[in-house]
């Protein structure tokens, strides 16, 4: 059973969602607020803490956002995960650069689809969903990122960047960049030096952060 938390404003919804995913059986809700405030403060005085929290962007009093961020002082790993109907590029960016685990926009997924990516993010730690690149057989003209000077990125290494934004295992990538699995992880190095990261889920959250995965 996997226990969760929520803040959302709007009650009608929070009931809701919290009525659909409880009667799935797959999640316990144990820990309901109406804004970032309430979060916070009830957050504290839990001594079991919830597997993920589920936040709105936009609420009284504290924000999605200020919320995250002292969620993540209190407890630098619990899994957080937005629910928005926010949608633009910055906002997205931003919250995964704070540390977010998973980004969704309401409206654009099913319960069957909130189910598969709350179980992802608890399971696996994040989520990362559309925004990301989206696989498909066109060709893409890597050398137009050229411009990216200040880390030096050559054409493998953006391409790289975009297939470890998926769930792809490492003889996958190789397969899609049509190269051995010897040059990817020769990739993987240099991207994590170039970019001073530890991990490839760190260096997406970068990668979103910098604007990589929505040059195209």
């Amino acid at each position: 059973m996997i226990q969760l938390g929520i803040a959302e404003d709007h009650i009608l919804f929070r009931k809701e969602l919290v009525k659909m995913l409880e009667d799935s059986g797959d999640f316990k809700f144990i820990l309901k607020a109406s804004d970032g405030q309430e979060l916070v403060d009830k957050y504290k005085n839990l001594i079991v803490k919830p597997n993920i929290l589920i936040i709105d962007l936009s609420m009284p009093l504290m924000s999605g956002t200020e919320a995250v961020k002292q969620i993540k002082q209190l407890n630098p790993s619990q899994k957080n995960i937005i629910l928005s109907v926010i949608k633009d590029k910055s906002s997205i960016a931003n919250a995964f650069n704070i540390g977010v685990n998973a980004y969704i926009c309401k409206g654009e997924a099913l319960l069957k689809d909130l189910i598969s990516i709350f179980t992802k993010v608890n399971t696996n730690g994040f989520y990362f969903g559309n925004h990301k690149v989206k696989l498909n057989n066109e060709k893409k003209n890597w050398k137009k990122y050229g411009f990216i000077a200040d880390f030096s990125l050559t054409h493998n290494e953006l391409e790289y960047i975009q297939y470890a934004a998926t769930e792809l295992t490492y003889p996958e990538i190789a397969t899609q960049m049509n190269v051995s699995e010897g040059v990817v992880k020769k990739c993987q190095e240099s991207v994590f030096l170039k970019l001073e990261v530890r991990t490839r889920h760190s260096m997406v959250i970068k990668a979103i952060s910098m604007g990589l995965l929505y040059a195209f």
